[in-house]
């Protein structure tokens, strides 16, 4: 079979670009209590090597206590336009140095930089909070990757509709058709 699920979600990518939602999945992790915790956070590429998914987060929120107690995480990434969803298992690491992070923050926009300067997610507003301006990225910023270790890959609009099933097993990726 000729099914790999990193070049579907290239392919979903490219077919949705139009949709300013494309970008933005759900990320779950679990809490301390054990529930899940799900929130919406913006993929920001792939990693060099094209196998981490990336997203950008700040050092105090939630996920980042969650994911220091609990590393595995799974996103929900669904497309509109091409009526397909993509549920990625996998493990996540936060790194606070490195080119790959360096990269990312020089990315973002300047409204999306300031954010790691507000106060403590969470926390009260304050009044008039002063935004510092920096070269580089504040010791708030985290590049989040998630090591894709299985996918699970819906195609609503095929006739019939289409599901596969891809596991990193040892000697690489499986992939399965499996019924819907």
């Amino acid at each position: 079979m000729n099914y790999h699920w990193r070049d579907a979600l290239t392919d979903a990518l490219r077919r949705n670009r139009r949709d300013a939602h494309h970008r933005y999945i759900q990320l779950a992790t679990l809490t301390g209590d054990g529930w899940p915790a799900n929130r919406t956070v913006v993929f920001r590429g792939f990693s060099e090597d094209g196998q981490r998914l990336q997203v950008a987060t700040d050092a105090r929120s939630d996920k980042v206590t969650q994911l220091a107690r609990h590393g595995p995480v799974e996103i929900c990434w669904y497309f509109t336009r091409s009526r397909e969803q993509f549920r990625i298992r996998g493990e996540a690491t936060l790194h606070n140095d490195g080119p790959a992070r360096a990269g990312l923050w020089s990315s973002l926009s300047e409204a999306a930089r300031v954010q790691f300067f507000w106060r403590d997610p969470g926390r009260p507003l304050g009044d008039g909070d002063a935004v510092p301006s920096v070269e580089g990225p504040p010791e708030t910023f985290l590049l989040l990757e998630v090591i894709p270790l299985r996918v699970d890959h819906l195609r609503l609009a095929a006739e019939p509709q289409q599901r596969f099933l891809s596991e990193l097993r040892e000697g690489g990726w499986r992939a399965e058709p499996v019924n819907p």
